[in-house]
């Protein structure tokens, strides 16, 4: 007599797994050409191993095959076999008409709440405390250059020359790509 097992019944949804069969000779003689094809339900993808085939199995002996599946939803399966037979001892071929396996795949576990980023490590915080510096000295010197400008375009009026008029323009937009750039940074550092 054959007896057809599970090594283990309990997987894991998502996660590729191992499932065991475990084929024992409880009878007194040998069992030759053991042929057992397995029907997995579609919630439990085989990806190889569906079919068992062995030569002979002495009696009181043990064989395991494996099969690689991958289990794609939780619950609990009922695994058959459309054809499972051998040979006995006297050679008359015997059908195993019942075979009923179950297995329970759990749910896959939560995923890992996302963390928050961290900041900056050390050496980037000075290098954006750096660049803030530069910066804001950048902002200081067009600064006083826009101030020289500007006294300029109040000492001529009207007959400011169109270069100073587009130099102040210049100027202004640099001062406030540069005081968006420190705002930038700022967040960047958490500040």
């Amino acid at each position: 007599m054959l007896d057809v097992t599970l090594a283990d019944d309990r997987y894991i949804c998502g996660q590729l797994a191992d499932l065991v069969v475990r084929l024992v000779n409880t009878g007194a003689g040998l069992c030759t050409h053991i042929f057992v094809r397995l029907a997995l339900p579609g919630a439990l993808l085989v990806l190889s191993g569906g079919t068992i085939e062995l030569g002979r199995l002495p009696a009181g002996q043990s064989a395991t095959h494996t099969l690689r599946i991958h289990p794609r939803q939780a619950g609990r399966w009922a695994i058959t076999s459309p054809n499972c037979s051998y040979r006995d001892e006297m050679g008359r071929v015997c059908r195993i008409d019942n075979l009923r396996l179950e297995v329970l795949v759990a749910p896959a576990p939560a995923a890992p709440a996302a963390r928050a980023p961290a900041g900056p490590g050390p050496a980037e915080a000075r290098h954006l405390r750096q660049q803030i510096a530069d910066h804001e000295r950048l902002i200081y010197a067009h600064g006083r250059r826009l101030q020289k400008r500007k006294e300029q375009q109040a000492h001529y009026g009207a007959m400011t020359e169109p270069s100073i008029l587009i130099e102040i323009e210049e100027i202004e937009a640099t001062i406030i790509r540069l005081q968006r750039d420190i705002v930038r940074l700022r967040q960047r550092l958490g500040q």
